[in-house]
């Protein structure tokens, strides 16, 4: 029997070399294709078996430290960042006119977020003085945004919209 099955895979190996290379191939990526599934079915069972020995707990904000608790930023005053951008504007005599503020309190984030926006019309060194002030006093504040426009090339004041953020804790 063995050498009836020897003297057939011979026969078609000699009168059809393509086919039974394509056969070999085949075989080949089916052996791979058994042993990459082999592994990742143990690789899952690893995995299950690792999240059965932890402890049941829901992953909320409640059991973990906030960020704001590791950044160290203060408490949320909402007049706090309205004062500091009138000292600051007073101090380097800077005039802005619309102001707008916005509170965003994901609750993906750890922190509180208050975006300040205001247009002011003032020399760039005006403008500078008045955010390194209000960064200097006002560590969690970032400026997260400026665009400016000039009418004229020449001599002039520019217009711009600043936007800033302060980052306070969340109560």
């Amino acid at each position: 029997m063995q050498h009836i099955l020897l003297f057939t895979v011979r026969r078609i190996a000699v009168s059809a070399p393509a086919g039974t290379l394509a056969l070999l191939a085949s075989l080949a990526l089916l052996i791979g294709a058994g042993i990459a599934y082999a592994a990742q079915a143990h690789v899952q069972r690893q995995l299950q078996t690792e999240l059965q020995r932890l402890p049941d707990r829901p992953a909320t904000a409640a059991n973990k430290p906030g960020l704001s608790d590791r950044l160290d930023l203060p408490d949320f005053q909402p007049m706090a960042l309205p004062g500091e951008l009138d000292a600051a504007a007073h101090a380097t005599g800077l005039e802005f006119g619309e102001v707008s503020y916005v509170l965003e309190k994901a609750a993906s984030q750890g922190f509180l977020r208050y975006r300040a926006t205001l247009k002011v019309t003032s020399s760039y060194p005006v403008i500078r003085r008045f955010v390194d002030r209000l960064q200097a006093r006002q560590p969690h504040l970032a400026l997260t945004a400026i665009n400016c426009s000039k009418d004229d090339i020449g001599i002039g004041e520019l217009d711009c919209e600043l936007s800033l953020s302060a980052f306070f804790r969340k109560p």
